[in-house]
């Protein structure tokens, strides 16, 4: 394929939009798990009730630390990619700033954007390198997030049907879990 050509670049556009566009639903709470340090979920995403193959809700946060530093995110597997790629990403009041460097929307070039902030599919398929950069770069352009942005159960709410996300009614809180009582065998 010459370097030139953005052919396959829309083709994976248009592909992830119609995957973000369209009503997906989950059919039970994801479970927050201890996972090397992190407390992590991974939930398939359905459509007319019919599994969107590789596409999947994730959550992460650090198992230390909950007041923030919390990461939302859509996966899904497209080629050339050997494994799922994240084509949108909501950082929850993270611990460090994120800069755009001089690259997506004019106002938020060089600048530090501190607090929640979202990585979109839209603004990163405008990557100078093209949309296959961006994804194995992890989604370098993002916009801060101001929509109740402090307030974990008003944020995921907004995220979730930005999304377009039912099914859930509240996403837990990792906190949530530590409180949830035990059934035996947990320490």
């Amino acid at each position: 394929m010459p370097a030139n050509d953005n052919s396959y670049s829309d083709d994976i556009a248009d592909f992830l939009n119609k995957i973000l566009k369209c009503e997906k639903h989950i059919t039970s709470q994801p479970e927050w798990k201890i996972d090397h340090g992190f407390w992590r979920f991974s939930s398939l995403l359905y459509h007319n009730n019919v599994a969107l193959e590789g596409i999947y809700l994730f959550g992460r946060a650090r198992s230390k630390y909950t007041e923030g530093d919390i990461t939302l995110g859509l996966n899904g597997r497209v080629r050339p990619f050997p494994r799922a790629k994240t084509f949108e990403r909501f950082d929850w009041r993270p611990n460090t700033s994120h800069n755009n460097q001089n690259i997506g929307p004019v106002d938020y070039r060089l600048e530090d954007i501190s607090g929640t902030h979202r990585h979109t599919l839209e603004l990163n398929k405008k990557h100078p390198n093209g949309l296959e950069y961006a994804l194995q770069y992890n989604l370098p352009i993002a916009l801060p997030f101001c929509e109740g942005a402090d307030d974990w159960d008003k944020a995921c709410l907004q995220i979730l049907k930005i999304w377009n996300i039912s099914g859930l009614g509240k996403l837990r809180h990792p906190d949530d879990i530590k409180h949830l009582p035990l059934f035996g065998g947990e320490e």
